[in-house]
């Protein structure tokens, strides 16, 4: 009878150890790493969906520690329109902002990339700062043939989202010296929600983080120069940090007296 109780512990042992290392293997079957000599695109895959495990998109890096810094460079491809009657101008521009989220840290060497390069759908896959233009009127997301946007992630954690947009922004004008006038129209960049204990934004590339492209013309006015300035801004809901870039125009007199003044003349 002892020999045979001994049989079934014996026996309910041993396919208990089987039931475990069954288990086991089925747990490790589907954590699948891919080796460094697989196709890139396959290692690109996998790090793009394990940084979704325990990533929260509503939580900013460093919660709870130090305020993130997005830094920021503008580049005008073109001035569309300078209006006295609505007092605001248009213009179109690569919108480009850098930021560093430990969570997306990968180690390059090991799955031989040195940086991801993707599309726009991943965007809303990440926390991206709540960036707005505060002078705004209309904006355009340009999305012919695709999304004008992209994402960068660095080994590092550091990220690179370059957006194209069409802004029409205000721009209060002193037309006292009109049609020999200056006018100073400006671009105001803030976070809608985080104060500055929670985003700080910075020039990414110092003096050269605006640049404008050398076709910008308008009929009535010259591009005397641009500029780029930091504040703080006190508000009732806390202290935002402000980035401002000015641009200075400066009335065309030729287009004026060929479509106003000489044809006054030659009519008196």
């Amino acid at each position: 009878m002892k020999q045979l109780d001994n049989e079934m512990r014996q026996s309910s042992v041993f396919l208990s150890l089987l039931f475990l290392i069954q288990w086991t293997n089925l747990l490790v079957s589907k954590v699948v790493t891919p080796k460094p000599e697989g196709s890139k695109g396959d290692n690109v895959s996998f790090l793009l969906n394990s940084f979704q495990a325990g990533y929260d998109r509503r939580v900013r890096p460093n919660y709870g520690s130090i305020p993130v810094t997005v830094g920021v460079t503008l580049y005008i491809l073109s001035i569309g329109d300078l209006s006295e009657k609505f007092m605001d101008f248009t213009f179109d521009m690569y919108f480009r902002q850098f930021w560093s989220d430990p969570r997306l840290a990968f180690d390059g060497p090991k799955f031989g990339i040195e940086k991801l390069v993707v599309g726009a759908e991943y965007i809303s896959q990440i926390w991206v700062p709540d960036t707005f233009f505060v002078n705004e009127k209309i904006a355009l997301f340009h999305s012919a043939t695709t999304e004008n946007q992209f994402l960068r992630i660095m080994q590092n954690g550091d990220v690179l989202r370059s957006i194209r947009l069409t802004i029409k922004a205000t721009c209060l004008m002193n037309l006292a010296n009109f049609p020999m006038d200056d006018q100073l129209c400006t671009v105001e960049i803030e976070s809608f929600g985080y104060t500055m204990s929670d985003l700080k934004y910075q020039w990414n590339d110092g003096l050269r983080s605006v640049q404008m492209s050398p076709d910008v013309s308008l009929p009535q006015f010259l591009v005397v120069g641009h500029r780029q300035r930091l504040v703080e801004v006190s508000l009732s809901s806390g202290n935002y940090s402000r980035l401002l870039a000015d641009v200075q125009f400066a009335r065309s007199m030729g287009y004026y007296m060929i479509q106003v003044y000489i044809p006054s003349s030659l009519i008196v």
